[in-house]
């Protein structure tokens, strides 16, 4: 296990010493140095490549013109590992042009990161050959807010880490932020570098819950209730405003630090535990409290569809939303109305039938494969930890990795053989097809010639 303060040697690549800023925005080859702090972990060299307006362009007065590449921050824990590594592969695959900065993973946990330490190294060994990347360790901020629970933590230095990051604005992931295709100097800045707010809708298309996160934010920051207008679902990708994110703060009375050592010192973590979220407080104080046009653009989704930025499987009991579900998957897997990230809520399948989630592990499968993430699952025991990886939060037990006596297999309704589970699952499915079919046709001849057809129709 990788730990201590010493600087470590691990041989995945060596990093080049170029001073050059082209040279620094290549891919490095070699040893990679991954150099390790008390609570911090660094890689990689950074890139100091800029964003310049778009030249001949008109554009608002107060906007801020050439801008550095915007920070990547991403919270995580033990549980997100293995998303958080196909999420950084991603980056390091899909933005090849250097068109986002430096990486900041926040390890958002109970458990120390140390206790993980190598398969910290293994996420970001990849991406850390494009850009500089560092994780920290806020086990200790977690820690000493008791019982309060790690996603509102988690939501609480979304914000706060605005006074760490170097960048006027930055990007915030969720580990299963996966990105399916390039990142180009578009996606999420427009000519004149306003950020684009993706997936504006009129207020009464958000789903109920995310209105309401829209309500009680609007009360914490004394902000108008939107009863109209466009707003964005509240999750992730969203591009952050630095300066923007530091005054909301300071309207809510919470005091930031440069060591970032206080979790809680304001108004912020009870506004959250009451129900708002950290991205609709944001929305609603860039555009009442801030001249939203000076940082941001809004940009409404082209499609019927609420927002093709994101792509995100949800826990659902009903059959129906499961099914939307599977039909956004195979709409994707064939490339019609291809998302920019995609990523699945832990255990967003545990309540499908089992057709339904083997279905949809393979549809996730593709599409991972598609986007040149993931080698197709020769055998059964492969896809099922792909289904692990992407989709479930049963993997790791007290820092390991382990099976779980046979539950992936149960999960996906897969035997214990792995070669011969996929043949025996094909023979299963004919076999079922066959009885399926005969019980119609016994229950088409017993019904009278009159009513044979709906019989037919309803067995269909």
């Amino acid at each position: 296990m990788l730990v201590g303060s010493a600087a470590l040697l691990l041989a995945v690549g060596a990093v080049s010493s170029a001073s050059a800023d082209t040279a620094e925005c290549s891919y490095h080859h070699g040893h990679l140095p991954i150099h390790h702090e008390p609570g911090v972990m660094k890689a990689g060299h950074g890139c100091k490549k800029r964003l310049p307006v778009a030249p001949g362009h008109k554009c608002p007065s107060c906007t801020r013109g050439t801008i550095d590449l915007p920070y990547i921050v991403i919270p995580t824990y033990e549980r997100d590992l293995c998303k958080l590594t196909y999420t950084l592969n991603s980056i390091a695959k899909h933005d090849r042009h250097h068109n986002l900065g430096n990486v900041i993973i926040m390890w958002v946990s109970r458990t120390p990161m140390s206790a993980f330490a190598a398969r910290i190294v293994h996420a970001i060994q990849h991406v850390a050959r494009t850009r500089h990347v560092t994780v920290r360790d806020f086990q200790p901020q977690v820690v000493s807010q008791g019982g309060m629970a790690p996603w509102i933590i988690q939501q609480v230095w979304k914000l706060k880490i605005a006074q760490w990051v170097p960048s006027e604005y930055y990007i915030v992931l969720d580990s299963k932020n996966t990105f399916l295709k390039t990142i180009t100097r578009r996606t999420f800045f427009n000519k004149c570098n306003q950020a684009i707010r993706q997936g504006f809708v009129p207020i009464s298309r958000l789903p109920q819950l995310h209105a309401q996160w829209y309500y009680k934010s609007a009360q914490e920051l004394g902000a108008p209730v939107p009863a109209g207008g466009h707003w964005a679902a509240s999750i992730s990708p969203v591009v952050m405003h630095k300066w923007t994110v530091l005054k909301m703060l300071k309207h809510l009375h919470e005091y930031v630090d440069q060591g970032l050592s206080s979790t809680c010192s304001g108004g912020l973590c009870p506004a959250l535990t009451r129900g708002a979220t950290e991205f609709t407080m944001y929305n609603l104080y860039a555009y009442h409290f801030e001249d939203f046009k000076c940082i941001h653009t809004i940009q409404a989704p082209k499609k019927q569809y609420l927002d093709w930025t994101s792509a995100n499987l949800w826990r659902f009991n009903d059959w129906f939303q499961q099914n939307r579900q599977l039909r956004t998957l195979q709409r994707i897997q064939h490339n019609k109305h291809l998302p920019l990230v995609i990523g699945a809520q832990a255990g967003a399948l545990n309540n499908y039938p089992v057709h339904g989630r083997y279905q949809a592990t393979q549809y996730l499968e593709n599409i991972f494969r598609r986007a040149d993430l993931h080698h197709q699952a020769k055998t059964t025991a492969n896809l099922q930890k792909f289904y692990y990886c992407v989709v479930s939060a049963q993997l790791f037990e007290n820092g390991t990795e382990a099976w779980h006596n046979g539950t992936g297999q149960q999960l996906l309704g897969l035997g214990p053989s792995r070669e011969s589970s996929q043949l025996y699952l094909l023979l299963g499915v004919l076999l079922a097809s066959l009885s399926v079919s005969a019980l119609a046709l016994a229950a088409a001849r017993s019904c009278t010639k009159a009513n044979s057809k709906f019989a037919l129709l309803g067995d269909q």
